[in-house]
């Protein structure tokens, strides 16, 4: 696990998260943030490839369950007096609720540019209302830069989330571009906007503050 201030990352669990995932992946509008291509209903088995796909950090880079930070937090492999484990309680609730999903994605990832894409999405009682994205996004970089050796973090937003822009270019996410009818939604194309921090930028940041 790894904590924030309020929040811990970790890894994907399929008995604790199935539950929400299956919620959240026929959720339009979470889905939207988390998916450039076409949203589709997700099935019981399709939750099951999604949380076993991610929970082997494909090409080397995790992908993160987002939860609030616990006020006792517990060790894994500890014996829990409830029957359970470190994900579940002994009824089969999740001892430490998903509220949201970091993605360090490899499908952009170069071993020799060192450039990777980013995602992140909360649900909707937690998005954009406790500043928990630039929260999320300020460990992000300290782990990307100082922890896997990136050069360059890259992520893509829509022109009119501006909620989301605000957060990025906060923690200190530069426009790069537009990328002109990129995105195919709701009957018409969209523009994308594509942004990026490199390691110097966010060093630079980090010292001067």
């Amino acid at each position: 696990m790894f904590y924030t201030n309020r929040l811990m990352l970790r890894n994907l669990d399929l008995k604790a998260d199935h539950p929400t995932l299956i919620q959240w992946l026929n959720d339009q509008e979470i889905m939207e943030a988390m998916v450039a291509d076409a949203v589709r209903p997700t099935s019981r088995e399709g939750v099951v490839e999604f949380v076993q796909a991610r929970a082997k950090h494909p090409g080397g880079l995790p992908f993160f369950a987002i939860c609030e930070r616990p006020t006792k937090i517990s060790q894994p492999g500890r014996t829990f007096a409830d029957g359970g484990d470190f994900f579940v309680t002994g009824d089969g609730a999740p001892r430490y609720p998903i509220i949201g999903l970091l993605n360090i994605n490899n499908w952009r990832f170069s071993f020799t540019n060192r450039v990777a894409m980013l995602g992140i999405a909360f649900d909707g009682e937690h998005r954009g209302r406790k500043g928990y994205g630039a929260e999320v996004l300020s460990w992000a970089c300290e782990y990307m830069f100082g922890h896997i050796g990136l050069h360059r973090c890259e992520l893509e937003a829509h022109p009119e989330n501006h909620r989301a822009l605000q957060c990025y270019r906060k923690v200190g996410f530069r426009d790069e571009g537009t990328k002109r009818e990129a995105l195919w939604r709701d009957g018409r194309w969209h523009d994308t906007v594509l942004m990026a921090i490199l390691e110097k930028d966010w060093r630079a940041r980090t010292t001067a503050s």
